[in-house]
């Protein structure tokens, strides 16, 4: 019984680490294949991850490449153990602009990630809050990065969700 019982942890124990993806690499957007971009996607011809994954730290670099070949370049940095306070640029009417964020990213038991994107940004006395959730999954072969967004975006009327799905592919 007891060598049953140890056998049955072992193979729990063993089933969690197959779960855990690994989502190092480097990425490229597919538009192809992803759905319901957001509108600023009309301007971008170019949209690479840069990813670094260890078990308690994930640094997502992202590129985006213009209409006018100018690359804009992000970084953000999770914490997978707790939520980390930084500040992330958002373009706002005069350009870039540094707004303080807060970055959560959560590992799930399926080997997926759930990422959270607090912003507060300041439009004259306004103070709006926008949040983003994605979740993470890899394709079954790995060669696909698959994300569901949810964004708040602001806008002339306040904020407005769009709903984005995301295929990257290795490479």
């Amino acid at each position: 019984m007891r060598a049953l019982a140890l056998a049955s942890l072992a193979l729990v124990v063993a089933s969690a680490a197959a779960a855990q993806s690994s989502y190092t690499g480097r990425w490229r957007l597919d538009v192809a294949q992803s759905r319901d971009l957001p509108p600023y996607y009309s301007t971008i011809t170019e949209h690479r991850l840069d990813i670094a994954h260890s078990d308690s730290l994930l640094t997502v670099d992202v590129a985006l490449v213009d209409t006018a070949a100018a690359t804009h370049r992000l970084r953000f940095p999770y914490d997978l153990r707790k939520p980390v306070a930084t500040t992330t640029q958002v373009l706002g009417p005069r350009g870039p602009i540094d707004v303080p964020t807060t970055l959560t990213a959560t590992p799930r038991a399926d080997g997926g990630l759930e990422i959270e994107i607090a912003r507060e940004i300041r439009m004259g006395e306004r103070v709006l809050r926008p949040g983003d959730h994605e979740s993470w999954r890899l394709s079954a072969d790995g060669t696909q990065l698959l994300i569901d967004r949810v964004a708040e975006m602001p806008g002339p009327g306040g904020l407005r969700t769009v709903r984005s799905h995301y295929v990257f592919v290795r490479g």
